[in-house]
């Protein structure tokens, strides 16, 4: 894609996209242009051009029968009429994941950015260019002029290219798999959480939880059937279990197993769900409390990738799936985790 400029100071919430002006004023004045040619009624006897003019229409009169500044009138009226049409029946409309359009002919329909195929630009004059928009197998192209500068004059124009970049980009660069996956249960231990709880409490709840599950970790280990390292279940889950009218929930980790319950443990079943699964590196970055990368691959994944995508998400839990928490692999790779979103097609 071309670079472009934008101006500064914009703000990105919603912008609207009109069909440039100078269309319409260019048809006008030729309008203008022609109708004063048929009103003048050029003299054989005046200048070059005027009897160049003369001899034209006299000419056009000889083989048609009428003046040749009518149906250049009618043309520019036509022409004019098309484009003060087009210029105010067309309207994009940025949102903050889509855009909606108001075409020539039909109905205003949104488009998410996710289905966009391609958003190119294409010049064909120094200040005259236009963009051109590629989805669902239809196609939209959008004159745009520029100043001097190479600024755009709708700066909305500049914006729909910026939001499509950036729902490209955020795409392309996260690596992610989907997985459909059937029903499964977790076994291990869980704490309750409220939120009456300020965030330091919690943080203390969460690293008293952790800190038994990796003290006892060889007991969860010993219920776990999933105990090949290449299985998509293996490891350990943690998982938010809210319940319905209560404003309560609980933390859960531990392992998934289908072994009978021992008393010492919780147990907590995933319904089957289709999953968009994106690895990290770290769980926790110094204390096994402390995920902030988790959290920063979260907010990446609600705020870009999702958007983007051509999935939503369904009712079910957000899962944390860590895939080791071995000495090892605490030493040396810092506990790789994975996060598991259920999603649906669109």
């Amino acid at each position: 894609m071309k670079k472009y400029k934008q101006t500064e100071g914009v703000n990105t919430n919603e912008y609207i996209i009109r069909r440039p002006l100078y269309l319409p004023i260019f048809y006008l004045l030729m309008l203008l242009s022609f109708l004063a040619l048929w009103l003048w009624n050029p003299s054989p006897d005046g200048s070059f051009e005027e009897q160049l003019l003369y001899i034209i229409d006299k000419a056009f009169y000889l083989i048609f029968g009428f003046s040749f500044w009518i149906p250049t009138t009618i043309i520019a009226l036509v022409l004019f009429a098309m484009n003060c049409y087009t210029y105010f029946r067309f309207k994009l409309v940025i949102h903050e994941q889509s855009f909606s359009v108001t075409p020539f002919f039909g109905a205003t329909h949104d488009v998410a950015f996710s289905s966009v195929e391609t958003i190119t630009q294409k010049a064909f004059a120094k200040l005259g260019h236009y963009i051109e928009i590629i989805y669902d197998n239809k196609k939209i192209r959008i004159p745009y002029t520029v100043n001097m500068k190479g600024v755009f004059r709708q700066s909305s124009i500049a914006v729909l290219l910026k939001k499509f970049e950036n729902h490209k980009t955020a795409k392309e660069e996260m690596e992610f798999r989907i997985e459909k996956m059937d029903r499964f249960r977790i076994v291990g231990f869980s704490t309750s959480l409220s939120k009456e709880y300020s965030e330091e409490h919690e943080f203390e709840v969460y690293k008293k939880l952790w800190a038994k599950a990796i003290i006892k970790n060889y007991k969860l280990d010993a219920v776990a059937t999933e105990s090949n390292t290449t299985s998509p279940l293996a490891g350990w889950f943690c998982v938010k279990i809210y319940l319905e009218g209560d404003d309560n929930w609980r933390y859960m980790i531990g392992p998934v197993s289908s072994k009978p319950l021992e008393k010492k443990f919780d147990e907590y079943t995933i319904p089957a769900l289709t999953w968009a699964i994106f690895p990290g590196k770290n769980a926790f970055t110094g204390e096994p409390t402390d995920d902030s990368e988790a959290t920063r691959l979260e907010q990446r994944i609600l705020t870009e990738w999702l958007p983007s995508s051509d999935y939503e998400l369904v009712s079910g839990p957000v899962l944390q799936r860590i895939l080791s928490v071995s000495e090892y692999f605490r030493e040396n790779m810092g506990f790789p985790f994975e996060l598991w979103f259920p999603i649906q097609k669109k």
